[in-house]
């Protein structure tokens, strides 16, 4: 999802809020790949285009997540994490590098309710 509410059809790709809808139950993984590119070339079949996988998983009050597959050939990334839920906290592993990333209450409404998740901070990657 793009950060903010959008003012003009100009949308920049590479700045991004990944919202998060798993619960502290639930088993397994998610699994998501994003890119982008220009979106108006076909420079990305020759390797211009950003690209990450995000692994995510609930574990009690942490949110586990690891972006792996990471390509920077367009721009760097810049994203924040949107948890929905009871958690405290999201460890966050880039490649070899593990860090945990504080997050905060922030209110906003979306289809007409008023909803309280929890943002990081933004990361860049690339």
């Amino acid at each position: 999802m793009l950060c903010g509410e959008p003012t003009d059809n100009d949308s920049d790709l590479s700045s991004i809020e990944c919202h998060l809808f798993i619960s502290a139950s639930h088993t397994g993984a998610a699994h998501y790949a994003y890119r982008f590119d220009d979106g108006e070339t076909f420079d990305y079949k020759n390797g211009k285009r950003t690209a990450v996988t995000i692994q995510a998983e609930a574990k009690d009050k942490r949110f586990k997540i690891d972006l792996k597959n990471i390509q920077t050939g367009y721009k760097a990334l810049n994203m924040r994490f949107v948890v929905y839920g009871e958690f405290s906290e999201i460890n966050l592993t880039v490649g070899e590098r593990e860090t945990t990333l504080a997050i905060r209450k922030k209110a906003w409404k979306f289809a007409g309710k008023n909803l309280t998740p929890k943002i990081s901070e933004p990361i860049e990657i690339g």
